[in-house]
């Protein structure tokens, strides 16, 4: 069983648990307050709302992958406005419907709409952008890669050189910081050289 399946099961038994515990201690309060009869049949309300939300987020996942294998125009509609539907779909699902979606395009021989499948991806995530233009970063990683045998600086003096530091002494640009500027940077010349 995958990772992501085991966690969705015990969080799915943990809530099960707390919804049994919270509706328990209410039938407690609502018997001292209330008529048996009465108590019941709030607490059967209760229970007939939590299944309807969660048969409806079932019926909801198994429509918009039900639209999307279709490549249907109401799908269309719904990915310009409403594209947070596909929040719901686990990452695997999203994997499948997208192959689904291609595959579906390809033996039709009808071009792959782009907003749907931009919809179905995930979003990526957004951080807070650099404050260094992409040049400077690009030409700091490549001066600190081809630095000579007997270039004597350390990389913290290094970036403290070329990006300065802070009035408390902190540098602009730390370690990890850099780490990360070259592992992406050098990934995209490795593609590049491919």
């Amino acid at each position: 069983m995958k990772k992501e399946k085991r966690s969705f099961y015990a969080l799915f038994f943990t809530l099960a648990l707390m919804l049994v515990l919270a509706l328990s201690r209410l039938s407690y309060r609502l018997g001292d307050t209330m008529d048996d009869n009465l108590t019941v049949a709030a607490i059967t309300a209760i229970v007939v709302v939590v299944f309807v939300l969660f048969f409806f987020g079932v019926f909801l996942s198994w429509w918009l992958v039900h639209l999307a294998r279709k490549n249907s125009s109401l799908l269309k509609r719904l990915t310009k406005t409403n594209a947070w539907l596909f929040s719901f779909l686990s990452d695997d699902s999203r994997d499948n419907l997208e192959k689904t979606v291609l595959e579906r395009a390809e033996t039709e021989s009808i071009p792959v709409d782009e907003e749907i499948l931009e919809a179905i991806q995930k979003p990526k995530r957004r951080g807070r952008s650099s404050n260094h233009p992409y040049e400077t970063r690009r030409r700091t990683v490549l001066a600190w890669e081809n630095r000579g045998p007997n270039f004597s600086y350390t990389l913290a003096q290094f970036l403290d050189e070329r990006f300065g530091s802070t009035s408390t002494g902190m540098p602009n640009v730390p370690d990890d910081t850099f780490y990360y500027w070259r592992r992406k940077i050098l990934g995209e010349i490795e593609k590049d050289k491919l």
